[in-house]
């Protein structure tokens, strides 16, 4: 607006100075001065007094708009005073804030230091137990273990699966492969043995449909658990990741079979001399031929599917459940089948952790709430087949690849464990 009104008194201006060049405004005389004053004074006249209006007016709506502009610019800075006055606001409450967030970092750190020192002070005893067993020698920790009466609480085998050949996740096939013929499949057993002591060996068993992840037999006199533990799943996966360290396998799968014997009344001295003993094979997972048929029903339909593979039976003879065939009732298992095993075993499985808690024979922890532990780690042995007659077993065995190490576990720690009894027996 401003703009156009300096325009149209440039205009004016213009005119009225054109109008009073070169002619004459108004005429000499006695006359009265209206009468004398010529068109072209008439044309001045009015352009000066446009001008004039147009002057006013200009500076007017200056004045106005200056004032706005004013108020404006004082709405903004009381606006950014506003906002300035809310952001120190809020810095002065988060340094507040920060400072007692600083008060109970400080509290923490002094109940925690405290607290450290407390189990430091608890924890002696058992230090100097578990450090005194590791310098022990073998024969000397036998009778230390007779003479102190310990116990085995429970016995913990795990055995990682590398990530060499893909597997299942059900125990069945991660023990044993998918065989490229239909008989192997349905006709192969697997099983796993655990030598307990010397003379005694736990050994469990399954079918080859069997799908199921885990088992529990709490009917044995040794109760036992087995199950398929999966980093990806575990509800503790640090301590997941602790085993695979005891182990020192590196390309691991992810996945591990694991064992949980809950024995009674087993000196802790019986299971050490075993486990310390050379060349024992402590561990054996195999592959056999033909498996048990858990009753006569499955061995009928196996014979009627496989009528080749089984021969000269008379089933009057057959008992109705845990069905075994003796050698010179069935052919030799197919040579690639074995091969096919054996191939598994050697790319599968590497080594593994064997852990015994031991505990005083009043079945109370042995020192401040605490268990005594034995780590001893397994390494996988070449694979070998066994054969009698047409009976086939191939097993890849594990035994003892280092003198054991003693440590510590919170009796708390139990129930962090992977797996639990459906219900404890103690």
């Amino acid at each position: 607006m401003l703009t156009l009104l300096n325009i149209a008194l440039l205009v004016v201006g213009s005119a009225a100075t054109l109008a009073a060049f070169g002619g004459e405004t108004w005429r000499k005389g006695t006359s009265p001065i209206f009468e004398r004053i010529t068109a072209r004074g008439w044309l001045s006249l009015f352009c000066l007094a446009s001008a004039l209006f147009l002057g006013v007016a200009k500076e007017l709506l200056g004045a106005k708009n200056d004032v706005a502009a004013r108020a404006e610019a004082d709405k903004e800075r009381t606006s950014l005073t506003d906002k300035l006055n809310a952001a120190e606001e809020r810095e002065k409450t988060s340094n507040r804030e920060l400072g007692e967030l600083n008060e109970v970092n400080k509290l923490i750190r002094k109940q925690l230091d405290g607290a450290q020192e407390t189990l430091g002070t608890v924890k002696v005893n058992l230090s100097t137990t578990t450090e005194a067993l590791n310098h022990e020698s073998a024969a000397g920790l036998v009778s230390t273990l007779t003479t102190s009466g310990l116990l085995v609480r429970d016995m913990f085998l795990y055995i990682p699966l590398t990530n060499k050949v893909n597997s299942d996740h059900d125990v069945r096939h991660i023990l044993l492969p998918h065989f490229n013929r239909s008989e192997c499949d349905d006709l192969v057993g697997s099983e796993v043995d655990v030598r307990i002591v010397k003379n005694r060996s736990e050994t469990l068993s399954y079918d080859s449909d069997d799908g199921m992840t885990t088992h529990a037999d709490l009917q044995n006199n040794i109760p036992k658990l087995d199950d398929v533990l999966d980093l990806r799943s575990a509800p503790n996966p640090f301590y997941f990741q602790d085993v695979l360290a005891l182990t020192g396998i590196k390309t691991h799968a992810r996945s591990m079979y694991f064992v949980r014997f809950h024995p009674d009344n087993l000196s802790a001295s019986q299971v050490y001399a075993t486990l310390a003993t050379t060349g024992i094979d402590i561990v054996e997972i195999g592959g056999y031929w033909p498996k048990t048929f858990k009753t006569i029903q499955d061995y009928k339909v196996a014979a009627k599917k496989y009528p080749k593979v089984f021969k000269d039976v008379d089933e009057a003879d057959l008992p109705d459940i845990d069905v075994d065939l003796f050698d010179d009732h069935t052919s030799l298992m197919p040579g690639d089948c074995t091969e096919q095993i054996k191939e598994y075993f050697n790319a599968k499985f590497e080594g593994g952790e064997l852990i015994v808690l031991l505990e005083s024979q009043n079945k109370d922890s042995t020192i401040s709430g605490q268990y005594i532990t034995m780590f001893f780690r397994l390494k996988a042995q070449p694979v070998k087949e066994t054969k009698d007659g047409n009976v086939v077993q191939v097993a890849v065995p594990f035994r003892v690849a280092a003198p054991p190490t003693f440590g510590a576990m919170d009796a708390s720690e139990l129930e962090r464990y992977p797996v639990h009894w459906p219900q404890e027996s103690r």
